[in-house]
């Protein structure tokens, strides 16, 4: 009976930290969507009930689950039970029923692909086009907004006389299109984003250095825009994570 009264009581002190876990990673996702929306780590923190020093290590949370939380790789059944109660509770919130949601993250040449749009003469294959890319989707209006880039890491590649690269430029850059219709793409008036196009780029060779940021900092910048000016909460790390190694 002392070996079963330990058993049970290991079982009920893992299901405490499961919940505390996924508890942690819901705060950290609701820091990173209020982060986004402008309000100081004070007001998150009162927001919370957190000390506003702690706000960024659960944005970190929030952003990335597998790395910054309490979350242990090797661990299925926790992984399966915290992103089952973040996708339970969390959830509801980044997936509406109407209006303005983030629907898809994935690789850029797949938002193109799946949208129509052209690619360059020196990408042959959508998959050669791996840098982040998302769509936003109105559910009421069926319009999409599509974040991506038709550039590499290192931008764009310099070709000889006889089509053999022989270098780059670095000088990559995000887009941000309104998709209304098959065909009917647009590029997305910046100003109504309060952002500019120098902060969609990246790679080492701009001239300004506030524009030779890497390009995962170019996305944040992005997809930050279009969720801050239509209010929408990010998509949750742990389902997100998921969902794209499925597709």
């Amino acid at each position: 009976m002392i070996d079963q009264a330990r058993d049970v009581l290991a079982e009920a002190k893992y299901r405490e930290e499961l919940a505390r876990t996924a508890a942690g990673c819901i705060a950290g996702a609701l820091a990173w969507g209020l982060r986004e929306q402008g309000l100081t780590d004070k007001a998150i923190g009162e927001t919370l009930g957190v000390s506003r020093n702690r706000v960024g290590d659960l944005v970190d949370a929030g952003m990335y689950p597998t790395i910054c939380s309490d979350m242990r790789l090797g661990d299925d059944r926790q992984r399966e039970y915290v992103t089952a109660e973040v996708e339970a509770v969390y959830g509801p919130l980044a997936r509406p029923a109407s209006g303005w949601t983030h629907t898809k993250t994935a690789a850029s040449g797949t938002v193109a692909k799946t949208n129509g749009i052209p690619l360059p003469a020196t990408v042959r294959d959508p998959e050669h086009l791996s840098l982040s890319g998302a769509q936003f989707d109105n559910l009421d209006t069926g319009e999409r907004i599509l974040v991506y880039t038709l550039d590499r890491h290192y931008g764009q590649p310099l070709l000889d006389a006889n089509l053999r690269r022989v270098g780059a430029d670095h000088r990559g850059e995000y887009r941000i299109d309104l998709w209304s219709s098959p065909g009917g793409v647009h590029p997305y008036p910046l100003e109504i984003l309060n952002i500019q196009a120098a902060d969609l780029r990246f790679g080492k060779n701009w001239d300004s250095p506030k524009e030779r940021r890497t390009d995962e900092q170019a996305y944040l910048n992005a997809i930050r825009a279009v969720r801050r000016h239509y209010g929408i909460w990010p998509r949750p790390g742990l389902t997100e994570h998921a969902e794209d190694l499925a597709t």
